[in-house]
């Protein structure tokens, strides 16, 4: 059994599509001398929207990718993602990225794949770093400022891992590395938005640079993180989609 989706992308000389014809027995096989844009659009795209959704759908409630396509405010917040902040930042044609896109969210629809929400939150920190960083950073260099939705997924996570890691009676449990768990530990979630934020945003070791040196990113965070500690999740999505309107 298995997903109508099906792609295998094989980075080799023209001698091994000979040799192996899978896509002319009509495989989802793409042979090609350069792996690395399927790689980034997977990585960015796939990858990137479930970890700028999964702790927004875990605070709202959801338990699975399944769940969050269901319902409207969550989907929305999704498809905003993609189209309005992912998509248009990444050096790839644009209508081969719409019609990966799609494809991506036809799978998140799937009723037959329960994908947990907690298993996608997985070293959540390491993830963003690869899968959702890189498209806050190259969607703040081409407009100016930065992505709301994106920023929203980041606050979240952090709710997450400030209120569950090493906690006792924690309402998630959290996996990742010591040392991550060990940092959001030692902090305290009921300090001040802003000092959390600079105090995270300096943590070089965790992101691989001083988030507070890109333009806004601190204050951008430290309203995020207000609005979901005192209204929370569903009213910084809110907030989100009329400043997009």
């Amino acid at each position: 059994a298995g997903e109508p989706f099906g792609l295998w992308v094989i980075d080799a000389p023209a001698w091994v599509a000979r040799a192996l014809p899978l896509d002319r027995a009509g495989c989802p096989v793409v042979f090609t001398d350069d792996a690395r844009p399927f790689k980034l659009r997977k990585v960015r795209v796939l990858n990137g929207a479930h970890t700028a959704l999964d702790c927004l759908g875990l605070l709202c409630e959801m338990q699975t990718v399944g769940d969050c396509m269901k319902d409207a405010q969550m989907r929305a917040f999704m498809q905003g993602a993609l189209y309005a902040e992912i998509l248009p930042c990444l050096p790839l044609d644009p209508e081969m990225l719409k019609d990966y896109a799609a494809a991506v969210l036809e799978r998140f629809e799937n009723p037959f794949n329960r994908h947990l929400l907690l298993d996608i939150a997985l070293n959540s920190a390491g993830k963003f770093v690869q899968r959702v960083l890189p498209s806050i950073e190259a969607y703040q260099r081409a407009n100016g400022r930065l992505p709301a939705r994106l920023m929203a997924g980041f606050a979240a996570l952090l709710k997450v891992y400030l209120e569950n890691a090493g906690r006792a009676g924690a309402r998630f449990a959290l996996r990742d590395e010591d040392a991550v768990l060990a940092f959001f530990a030692a902090l305290d979630p009921g300090e001040a938005a802003r000092v959390l934020a600079e105090k995270i945003c300096r943590a070089e070791a965790l992101w691989g640079e001083d988030l507070s040196r890109i333009p806004g990113f601190c204050e951008r965070l430290t309203r995020d993180m207000e609005l979901l500690r005192d209204k929370g999740a569903r009213e910084l999505l809110s907030l989100v989609e009329e400043e997009d309107s």
